[in-house]
């Protein structure tokens, strides 16, 4: 008996086993021209768990540890229980309302790594688990779930699954494989079995995060800027819509009554600036632009994903921008009304329009939130980030006499405004640093004015691509501040590093407040204005406070906002600072004065960085991992005191899989360590 009639009697054999299941599978036999069907062994799943009461019982319920979500990309509803999937947090959370906050939901499994998807049918519920190549499968004893099996090596990156009830059957997608498995149980039976994976060839490689079922009909938002239609039970093509460039990062495609609604996450370049959700009523006009852009009614909106229906509403899950990471929303005539459910807020974004016609575009603008200066102009609060080097720490001034404190003090003289500043600078320290420093701050205000400073001690000849960063942090963490952009007196002259900032400043359109000027025409020697040729003394500072007064009333007094926009980076190194990780110290283990090793759960890539703790003396460090990546660092540092920094190792990547191991020149070095970056695209 050949193999593929073997295949063919198991099917056979297993439509007996799932006696439940009314509708036919093709046979694996049949002409699909634009498909492949893989014909391997149809096997059951991994059993794990036998006695599943009796293990609910011996499970704990625990309390999700976190108050927050980090990039959720679901959530669905099962019966009376709500699930969020939290990406980067690696869980799933449920509980049996909205209302609760974040912190009181409990956690289904913290097993994961970067799932994105949950689907149910009341007996099972199954899970991608993305980067483990993995299926995993869990059932409910009373009030207790249970890991009761998995499915391995389904490859590559499970990334979406839908339970399909006419089918009685789980269709979970594979992102870059272009492969759909089939799963699915007997009638009275939770054991699960792969019955079929059907592919697109085409699709292969290509990164495609879902897919629709519609009918008899299936649909793929590709990441090959179009939108393939296929048949369900064949997966053989029936259309191919194509989608401009700046559609080409779709998520989700969802009907909602006689519109097609799609999540975009970037354009064809890898651009979040791109993020949007547009509807239309026809896919053949979308090559033509002929669609209406609708995040206008998520205001403030970062980057959409997955759209659900729950109990007659639609919800809508967000990440890259704080504050709203979960949205419901419903129709309202034409218009929609969203409002935030988690982080909890009362906004209404509710508006209803007349049909706009599919011939125009709709840009979708709205009257932006009022910004630094408008709120000074009405007395309002505002927040204040200041990120730089020792000057604007404060280096060299009297207490209460350096320009960030009296900044301060006149913003609630001159407005009325009560004014928080929060001071990141770290004396000694270059914009590398600052991108770290504000990429890894979390103190959950939104900034109204962002001040950077930097430039002295800018050595390293990716100044350009480091300064840029700090911008484009600032204008992704923080899209409706305002910027103002510091040249350093210290410099004395237009350095090339001086004239690299201002560039910056020019292609973002921030204003720059320009101290190198200021000293120059204050009539007062350099030397006078200094307490170390490089510090500004207290009569310094207050050049630097005049400058940044002075503008703030200028662009106060002309209503001025929109200071710097989400753009194409001007210099295309940027875009390998995208991800940024942090391993604290605490998280290393200590195996002797000098070595420190950490075990990783994922593998990772990027270029290097420390913080760690300068002095005495002269120190090397030795960084290695188990992918035979080595970079050795000599860390100059001929001062008897210390000072903490945060500086790049290596300008090339450094890759581990399972683990790392740093190794320091002296046990003093060994103790000032508090930190290992990485950063990459």
């Amino acid at each position: 008996m050949g193999l593929r009639y073997k295949v063919l009697l198991s099917v056979i054999l297993l439509m007996f086993v799932l006696s439940g299941c009314s509708r036919e599978q093709p046979s694996s036999d049949s002409a699909v021209p634009e498909t492949e069907r893989v014909d391997g062994p149809i096997r059951g799943s991994d059993i794990l768990v036998d006695d599943i009461s009796g293990t609910a019982e011996k499970t704990e319920i625990r309390k999700n540890p976190y108050p927050d979500l980090d990039i959720p990309t679901q959530i669905t509803k099962i019966g009376d229980q709500y699930f969020i999937v939290d990406c980067y947090h690696n869980e799933i959370i449920y509980n049996d309302n909205l209302n609760d906050p974040l912190d009181q939901w409990y956690v289904l499994t913290d097993e994961i790594n970067k799932g994105h998807t949950l689907a149910g049918d009341g007996t099972v519920y199954l899970t991608d688990d993305t980067e483990n190549d993995r299926i995993m499968v869990f059932e409910k004893s009373g009030d207790r779930f249970v890991f009761s099996q998995k499915f391995d090596n389904i490859t590559s990156r499970p990334h979406y699954i839908v339970y399909d009830k006419d089918r009685k059957s789980f269709f979970a997608w594979c992102s870059m494989s272009g492969e759909m498995y089939v799963f699915r149980h007997g009638e009275n039976d939770s054991r699960m079995y792969l019955t079929d994976v059907r592919s697109i060839p085409e699709l292969n490689g290509v990164y495609v995060r879902s897919f629709t079922i519609i009918g008899d009909d299936i649909y793929f938002v590709s990441g090959n800027s179009s939108i393939i239609k296929a048949d369900l039970d064949s997966f053989k093509i029936l259309e191919r819509y194509p989608v401009p460039s700046s559609m080409a990062g779709m998520i989700q495609l969802t009907k909602i009554e006689d519109y097609f609604y799609i999540t975009i996450s970037t354009d064809d370049k890898w651009d979040q600036n791109y993020a949007t959700i547009i509807r239309c009523n026809s896919l053949e006009g979308l090559k033509d632009n002929k669609y209406e852009d609708i995040y206008r009614y998520f205001i403030g909106g970062g980057t959409p994903y997955y759209i659900s229906e729950i109990d007659g509403e639609y919800y809508l899950t967000e990440h890259r921008i704080p504050g709203h990471s979960i949205w419901r929303f419903h129709l309202e005539g034409y218009g929609i009304k969203a409002e935030t459910i988690y982080p909890k807020d009362n906004s209404d974004t509710s508006t209803e329009e007349e049909p706009v016609s599919e011939e125009v575009p709709v840009s979708g603008e709205i009257s932006a939130p009022d910004g630094f200066y408008q709120k000074l102009k009405k007395g309002e609060d505002v927040s204040v980030l200041i990120n730089g080097d020792s000057i604007a720490a404060g280096a060299g001034a009297s207490e209460g006499k350096s320009w960030d404190s009296l900044l301060k003090d006149f913003i609630s003289s001159e407005y009325g405004s009560n004014c928080t500043m929060t001071n990141i600078s770290m004396g000694g320290n270059g914009s590398y640093a600052g991108f770290i420093r504000e990429g890894l701050l979390n103190d959950d205000i939104s900034y109204d004015l962002v001040i950077i400073c930097y430039g002295q001690n800018d050595g390293r000849k990716k100044i350009a691509s480091d300064y840029e960063a700090i911008i484009r942090t600032t204008l992704e963490k923080y899209p409706d501040a305002e910027i103002i952009s510091i040249l350093e007196s210290s410099q004395k002259e237009y350095t090339k590093k001086i004239n690299t900032i201002k560039e910056l400043d020019t292609y973002y359109d921030i204003p720059s407040a320009d101290m190198i000027a200021a000293f120059n025409e204050s009539g007062v020697p350099y030397e006078e204005l200094t307490v170390d040729e490089k510090h500004p003394n207290d009569a310094g500072h207050g050049i630097y406070f005049d400058v940044l007064s002075g503008l703030i009333k200028e662009k106060t007094a002309s209503d001025f906002s929109g200071s710097g926009e989400l753009k194409a980076p001007r210099n295309e190194n940027v875009r390998d600072y995208k991800k940024l990780k942090f391993f604290p110290a605490e998280s290393f283990k200590i195996e002797d004065d000098l070595t420190r090793t950490l075990s990783i759960e994922e593998g990772i890539i990027g270029e290097p960085g420390i913080y760690q703790t300068f002095g005495p003396g002269d120190g090397k460090i030795i960084l290695s991992s188990d992918k035979g990546s080595e970079v050795e660092s000599e860390l100059a540092w001929p001062y008897d005191f210390k000072q903490d920094f945060i500086t790049p190792l290596d300008d090339g990547n450094f890759e581990a899989s399972d683990s790392l191991r740093i190794t320091f020149s002296s046990p003093e070095w060994a103790e000032g360590f508090k930190g290992l970056l990485l950063c990459g695209r």
